[in-house]
């Protein structure tokens, strides 16, 4: 008698600026996962947060969810979920509500065991605040920076620009602290610009943190987990080098051929202990769980500075895990079937 295939959904979209890509990645997971080990089966959550399963199990390549499914709430997705019997849930879900720990919760609640880090990991690295002070208190090196509520930027947002170049100087980065994939974020070269910068990106209820811009070397480092291995390991790094922007933003993230991504960095053998190490200790301190993606910046004097922790890296066909997983000999299907794998054992210790 043949084993039984691991029942997983594949939960993507949400209600965050990264709607799309998540959909992406959700059906880059959907099609690479091995329907001889596992039945797959998709759900899509919609912006205004509808929960669209699909009715069986995929046979063939998932492109979209059909017309016909209509949405329900998360209780109800819950009992739909229980009565397919899901093994596991695969979360390939970025930014708000999908990245910071709430979906997380949810299925950690329901008993469901599911991919990546957990409600802790992600809410720590999903907001740039917490995450940037974190690694100040145990010493992982970070641009200087400056934090804000919109409220109060708002009501005196010459003082604060005006406070801003004293410490910072020019150019400064400016971004929301809780969003991804480079939305609601920019540089600054002077007073005036950053003035417009902050004004565009406030909003009610958001932090707003303006760093030091730190001019070198973009480099990326992803750490997996894998049952068996006694610690997580860190992949090669990537480089990147955006030819269509000035740094790696949206465009540069997703428009195939927009940044050149080396794979492994054209950086020196103790530069590359030294960024897999740094993206090691980051995973750790971050309490990060199955696989993660820290940026930095190796500026010209060989100093390194963290820009942020992925949590949740994108999976999608321009997506930088999978090619550092290539080059380290991991094919995308062995790594999803290894993050299925650890989300599987790690239930009870959750």
């Amino acid at each position: 008698m043949s084993e039984e295939k691991i029942r997983v959904a594949v939960v993507m979209g949400g209600i965050s600026s990264e709607h799309d890509v998540s959909l992406e990645s959700g059906k880059n997971v959907c099609n690479s996962l091995s329907k001889e080990r596992f039945s797959v089966k998709p759900i899509a959550i919609s912006r205004d947060n509808g929960w669209l399963l699909y009715p069986g199990w995929l046979q063939s390549d998932y492109q979209r969810m059909p017309a016909e499914v209509e949405p329900v709430n998360g209780g109800e997705a819950l009992a739909e979920m229980v009565a397919a019997r899901i093994d596991v849930v695969f979360i390939a879900m970025h930014g708000p509500g999908g990245e910071d720990g709430v979906i997380q919760g949810f299925f950690q609640t329901a008993g469901f065991p599911y991919t990546g880090s957990g409600v802790l990991g992600n809410a720590v690295g999903m907001d740039k605040v917490t995450a940037k002070r974190v690694m100040l208190q145990v010493g992982i090196p970070t641009a200087p920076f400056l934090v804000i509520d919109s409220v109060d930027l708002l009501k005196d947002v010459d003082g604060f620009v005006d406070r801003a170049a004293k410490s910072l100087g020019f150019p400064c980065v400016a971004k929301v602290s809780n969003e991804g994939s480079s939305h609601n974020m920019g540089i600054a070269a002077d007073n005036g610009e950053l003035k417009r910068l902050l004004q565009r990106i406030a909003a009610p209820g958001k932090l707003i943190i303006t760093e030091q811009y730190v001019r070198g070397r973009e480099l990326t480092c992803a750490v997996l987990e894998r049952v068996g291995w006694e610690k997580p390991r860190p992949l090669p790094p990537t480089e990147l080098v955006p030819k269509t922007s000035e740094f790696f933003d949206y465009e540069a993230k997703y428009t195939p051929g927009a940044t050149d991504e080396i794979t492994p960095a054209r950086i020196s053998g103790e530069d590359t202990a030294r960024v897999q190490e740094i993206a090691l200790r980051c995973h750790i301190e971050m309490r990060c769980g199955g696989m993660s993606r820290t940026d930095m910046i190796l500026r010209d004097d060989g100093e390194l500075f963290v820009l942020e922790i992925n949590t949740i890296p994108g999976l999608t066909s321009t997506s930088l895990i999978p090619q550092a997983a290539a080059v380290a000999g991991i094919g995308f299907s062995e790594l999803l079937e290894i993050q299925v794998e650890w989300a599987m054992s790690q239930q009870n210790r959750r």
